[in-house]
């Protein structure tokens, strides 16, 4: 009795330093840009400068629009800019389908610019995951599309039989980490210094301007949130 009722108070306290935590986030780092309703959620959209064609940037595969650093703010000295968040990345809300595709992403897209009002032309860029979905996109609205920048860009014949295999085998890994978010395990171990993929990335940062080093304590806040890991984990899937 003892044990499970320390077990219990220990469960609590977590999901109650998850649920603080998660807020004081939400105030500290509130979005960017617009949060835009497409039909029952919603999809950040940050859109910066003037001119045409607009120039629409979709990040790679787990990570939100922010990592794009400093290169939205130089496109805006010359045209208007526009950075997003996947649902479930960065400020935007998780989509209600449980599936994630690229065509999913072309379609809650192209809903995210027709409701907040930005009209084609476009320059579609994507990086890695997001050069799949731009690529598509601008397959199924050319009429819309003026330019495509593919950043190292994902190609879907790129999957080989070991890497899906690997994917899979990493499955156990994303809900292990999606179950310890939940209970603040995963954001206390990071917190600690003790995630090494984000010591890593902070130690990378280290070089580039203060404008972008700021950002990374946004960036660490996105990747504590329960849902993070098991669309993460979609995504990857996808590239």
């Amino acid at each position: 009795m003892l044990t499970l009722s320390i077990t219990v108070i220990l469960l609590l306290t977590g999901i109650f330093y998850q649920a603080v935590s998660e807020a004081l986030d939400r105030r500290r780092h509130p979005p960017q840009g617009e949060l835009v309703d497409i039909g029952g959620f919603c999809l950040h959209l940050n859109c910066i400068g003037q001119g045409t064609p607009t120039v629409v940037m979709d990040a790679g595969g787990g990570a939100p629009s922010i990592t794009w650093g400093l290169v939205p703010s130089e496109i805006a000295k010359f045209t208007r800019v526009c950075t997003y968040d996947r649902a479930g990345f960065g400020w935007s809300d998780p989509s209600p389908n449980i599936s994630r595709t690229s065509q999913q992403s072309v379609d809650e897209l192209h809903s995210l610019l027709t409701k907040a009002g930005i009209n084609p032309p476009y320059i579609l860029v994507g990086h890695s995951l997001g050069g799949v979905n731009m690529r598509l996109y601008a397959s199924q609205y050319p009429e819309d599309v003026v330019g495509l920048v593919l950043v190292d860009s994902s190609h879907e014949n790129q999957m080989t039989s070991e890497m899906w295999r690997r994917i899979k085998m990493q499955s156990w890994l994303y809900q292990v980490l999606r179950v310890v978010s939940q209970v603040g395990v995963l954001r206390l171990i990071g917190e600690m210094n003790l995630l090494p993929i984000l010591e890593d990335i902070k130690r990378e940062i280290q070089k580039y301007p203060l404008a972008v080093k700021i950002l990374f304590d946004t960036y660490k806040s996105f990747c504590y949130r329960p849902d993070y890991s098991r669309i993460s984990h979609k995504s990857e899937k996808n590239a």
